[in-house]
């Protein structure tokens, strides 16, 4: 369930996903779908890589690629260039 109220935890988080053009204040209060899956093969060779879709009705509305490791990163759904 996306929050009918954003607070300060989510101001990077919706920063991160307007940076890639998706406004997920559109999706306040909506339910959506999470599907995350595990990236074999990260340019970097790094594991435990791991890629979140947000879906709404059949509609990717936001995304990002991550790490669960303490030292891990958080980045859009491109790759860094």
């Amino acid at each position: 369930l996306i929050p009918k109220e954003f607070d300060d935890s989510y101001t990077d988080y919706l920063a991160l996903q307007s940076e890639q053009g998706f406004d997920l204040t559109k999706y306040q209060g909506k339910r959506v779908k999470r599907y995350t899956y595990e990236v074999l093969n990260y340019p970097s060779g790094e594991e435990g890589v791991q890629v979140s879709l947000l879906i709404y009705r059949n509609t990717v509305i936001g995304g990002e690629v991550f790490t669960t490791s303490l030292d891990g990163f958080m980045h859009g759904l491109a790759m860094p260039g």
